[in-house]
């Protein structure tokens, strides 16, 4: 591998750690300002500055280290679910939980590393994990600025009345 790509391989998994904190971030705000939310803040973006210096100042160590925060992250908000349940439409917490479990299925393929072709394939070792990783996931995201949007749009259209 050239010197090139594996920068640019230890910069494209630091940025996930940034993906998963800065998703959780708007939807965490929202929910108010407890000291439950401001310890899982700090704490998401603790281990989202850790993960990222591990991946860049110590490439190729702590794979297994790096991945199980990354899990860790994506899962977290689940610690958090009684109080969202309230706030977001079922629709909406729905698609969070699709969208990590997306990402969790294209970390199988990530690891899998017995897998004929996996570098022909595509960096992360599989088109069909990819896809539904950088898609579906991302798609499922999107999709909760859309039910927002949608939602601010019936509450605002049924004020009206």
């Amino acid at each position: 591998m050239s010197r090139t790509k594996w920068l640019q391989r230890r910069f494209d998994h630091s940025a996930i750690f940034l993906l998963i904190a800065a998703t959780y971030t708007p939807f965490v705000v929202d929910l108010g300002n407890s000291s439950l939310t401001v310890l899982f803040l700090i704490g998401m973006w603790s281990v989202a500055v850790l993960g990222i210096l591990i991946k860049l100042l110590c490439p190729g160590r702590f794979e297994r280290t790096s991945i199980g925060f990354c899990l860790l992250m994506g899962w977290s908000g689940l610690l958090l679910y009684e109080g969202a349940k309230g706030l977001f439409p079922p629709g909406e917490l729905r698609l969070v939980i699709i969208g990590g479990a997306l990402y969790t299925f294209g970390l199988v393929f990530h690891l899998w590393q017995q897998l004929r072709f996996q570098n022909a394939i595509s960096v992360t070792r599989s088109v069909c994990p990819w896809l539904m990783t950088m898609c579906g996931g991302p798609t499922t995201t999107s999709s909760l600025g859309l039910l927002a949007c949608k939602s601010a749009f019936v509450e605002v259209a049924w004020a009206k009345f």
